[in-house]
């Protein structure tokens, strides 16, 4: 059985969207569950954290509990992804974790101002646009998204 790893990330960041999105196409050894922080609800969250807290980087927990965040959350994910594994041992090298860790703190600083945001008023819909792209086959889960299914456009005949 696959080990469980839930993902909490920043909906309305353009890049942690994008990376959503492609960690859903590539092969892993985990399932992961993607929580967008946005509207997980707060028993899915990390007691003693507030929610803009945990918006400020990227946060995965593992099925014993524990977190990690920034940098650390990047490199437990890569240890899943049999792509992407031996990029990991890298971040033991003496004087890596503080480098991996300042720039991580830099581009989750400058996110929305590098890569985009997707508007703060999700109301239309918008937000959903990308979401739901991922096959069947892919070991992401997401649920609390929107499970309706889409109308189709008629046919003028």
């Amino acid at each position: 059985m696959k080990e469980q790893l839930t993902v909490l990330y920043d909906e309305t960041c353009v890049l942690c969207r994008r990376t959503v999105d492609t960690l859903g196409k590539l092969r892993t050894t985990a399932k992961l569950v993607m929580l967008p922080l946005q509207s997980a609800p707060s028993a899915m969250l990390p007691a003693g954290y507030a929610r803009e807290e945990l918006l400020a980087q990227l946060h995965v927990i593992d099925e014993d509990g524990r977190l990690y965040r920034g940098a650390d959350a990047i490199f437990r994910i890569m240890r899943s992804v049999p792509s992407l594994r031996f990029v990991a041992p890298l971040y033991r090298i003496p004087g890596m974790k503080p480098l991996a860790d300042s720039i991580y703190r830099i581009v989750a600083k400058h996110r929305y101002r590098l890569f985009g945001q997707v508007g703060d008023d999700c109301s239309s819909g918008s937000c959903k646009l990308h979401q739901g792209k991922h096959s069947e086959k892919t070991s992401i889960e997401r649920p609390f998204e929107d499970e309706r299914p889409r109308s189709t456009p008629q046919s003028e005949d």
